[in-house]
């Protein structure tokens, strides 16, 4: 898979925007958001300038290794252009947030591996909790007692 890092620019200001992204026409998914007014990205600051005077240029086109090394390599080029960039957020923030991500998910995996007969036990339990239902006078499970109570019985025997 081919990764891109494109700038998007504007004959009125010397700002621009760097990205990167797996797919070429990654321009037109941004002004189409922004027509809908659904961009919340601050190319925004750019396009405000009006459509017509934007454009889109791929600086680097490269193999997907992985997530870490396209940011990067976007971080690289946001150095470059760091004075006229109006990105809010930095690819290395992007970054740390990647990998607090992973680290995250590892630790839940290793978790859930080590407890695995501990949370099992847990769900069993959960799932075996008996309530009365004061309106039908019934014993249902606590995890049911929603599905319980929109049941034709439960709603036949409400005062």
């Amino acid at each position: 898979m081919l990764c891109y890092i494109y700038k998007i620019s504007s004959s009125k200001s010397d700002l621009v925007y760097i990205g990167s992204t797996n797919n070429k026409y990654r321009f037109s998914e941004h002004t189409s958001r922004y027509k809908l007014g659904l961009n919340n990205c601050s190319v925004v600051k750019l396009f405000d300038l009006g459509l017509e005077f934007c454009q889109y240029d791929i600086l680097e086109t490269f193999d997907f290794i992985d997530y870490e090394y396209q940011l990067n390599k976007e971080q690289d080029y946001q150095n470059i252009y760091k004075d006229k960039l109006v990105n809010i957020i930095s690819a290395k923030c992007r970054m740390t947030g990647y990998e607090i991500y992973l680290k995250y998910k590892d630790a839940k995996q290793k978790y859930q591996i080590a407890n695995k007969d501990k949370i099992a036990l847990q769900e069993k339990a959960r799932s075996l909790i008996y309530i009365d239902c004061s309106v039908c006078n019934k014993k249902i499970k606590q995890r049911n007692k929603g599905r319980h109570e929109k049941g034709k019985k439960h709603l036949a025997n409400l005062p």
